[in-house]
């Protein structure tokens, strides 16, 4: 009978812990065109993200992942992705094309 309650009480500190640490936080979100034009910066986040989701956000449940894609970090680490991955497919166009010259 007391591990009937003991999951409720634990379920309602880790709630509590989890929204004290996301309001001790205050990043700011900044958008997709920013980081754009701030590669060095998307490449940066996307490093700290990486380490974050083989971390905490592995083990973290399917509907807490899903509202920390909801907060600033989460926004910020989309858009340094988002932004990471267009910088580097736009190289790779340039490198083909770099290399298409040579066969004109």
């Amino acid at each position: 009978m007391m591990a009937g309650k003991a999951i409720p009480i634990l379920a309602v500190l880790m709630c509590s812990a989890l929204s004290a640490c996301s309001k001790g936080i205050s990043e700011e979100v900044k958008s997709l065109t920013y980081y754009k034009e701030h590669v060095e910066e998307a490449n940066t986040v996307f490093g700290q993200c990486q380490d974050l989701q083989n971390n905490e956000l592995s083990r973290m449940a399917p509907a807490q992942r899903l509202h920390w894609e909801g907060t600033p970090q989460g926004i910020n680490c989309k858009n340094a992705s988002d932004a990471r991955s267009t910088n580097n497919y736009k190289q790779y166009q340039e490198r083909m094309r770099e290399e298409a010259k040579k066969y004109r």
